[in-house]
């Protein structure tokens, strides 16, 4: 039976009786959404989730703390827990141990981006109240050099603010990443210039940050956020604010992007940057 998506056709079939049977024929577009709660129709489909319950967004089918929407932003499977696999940042923890785990988290986001959880893995990274002197960035460079030697390349990666007991928190005053006053001056990745984006997604594959404040930012693209992909894979801005980066020759004052037109910023405030070419700049429109 043709047709077109979306639409309802009635047919009936006769019996060797005087009874009628009626069938409704629902035409489904696999990359629509039935019950508009931002879940494509194939991904609830894959995942056994019911098409027409806008609350499947905001459940968590497997208990890992992340709801069926972020598992699908973040490209996981929603049924297992070891996907993403998740490590904990607490700048509090002064004393250490420091190996990501709850109960001895790593004191910065650069050390959790930099743990050795394969750079292949979907990792996420959730980061209790404080603030950050530290940019942070998907790239791994050998430090001790006086050359930028690359390391590693981190392809999916997720940074969550998280509230004390360690639960995703929406709240973007009580996680800040503050890259102009940063302590950390020998992660700098332009020598003798204080330069960095506070958050920088360079030639991932996904990526994710969600609840911040990010401020002091200054690079040659982005200040608040410079994200990159060569693949066009989607990055995701969310409740997060953007405010006081970039400078008189960054292009972007806030965040510049260039990855995939399924790109998201929501819920975030983008405020008091400066740019040559305004405070966003998206380079797919």
């Amino acid at each position: 039976m043709w047709g077109q998506a979306n639409s309802t056709s009635w047919t009936d079939t006769t019996t060797t009786n005087i009874n009628f049977r009626f069938y409704k024929i629902v035409r489904m577009d696999p990359n629509g959404d039935f019950d508009g709660d931002g879940l494509p129709n194939w991904w609830e489909l894959q995942y056994g989730l019911n098409l027409f319950t806008p609350g499947d967004a905001t459940n968590d089918l497997d208990g890992d703390g992340y709801s069926n929407f972020d598992e699908f932003l973040m490209g996981t499977d929603p049924s297992t827990t070891n996907d993403p696999i998740t490590v904990y940042v607490d700048g509090a923890n002064t004393n250490g141990v420091w190996d990501g785990t709850q109960a001895n988290p790593f004191r910065s986001i650069q050390d959790a981006v930099e743990s050795s959880v394969d750079v292949s893995s979907n990792l996420a990274i959730r980061v209790r109240p404080g603030t950050y002197y530290e940019p942070v960035s998907n790239l791994q460079y050998d430090r001790y050099t006086n050359v930028l030697l690359l390391i590693s390349t981190r392809q999916f990666l997720y940074i969550y603010g998280a509230t004390t007991n360690w639960s995703l928190s929406t709240d973007p005053e009580s996680h800040v990443i503050d890259t102009l006053g940063f302590q950390h001056r020998d992660r700098l990745l332009f020598s003798g210039t204080p330069s960095a984006p506070a958050v920088e997604f360079n030639d991932v594959a996904r990526a994710r940050i969600d609840g911040f404040t990010l401020r002091g930012g200054l690079s040659p693209y982005g200040g608040g956020v410079l994200a990159y992909s060569s693949i066009d894979g989607p990055i995701y801005i969310s409740n997060c604010i953007i405010e006081k980066n970039g400078g008189a020759n960054t292009y972007a004052g806030g965040v510049f992007i260039w990855a995939g037109t399924n790109s998201l910023i929501y819920n975030t405030v983008i405020a008091k940057n400066t740019g040559t070419n305004g405070a966003v700049f998206d380079v797919n429109g």
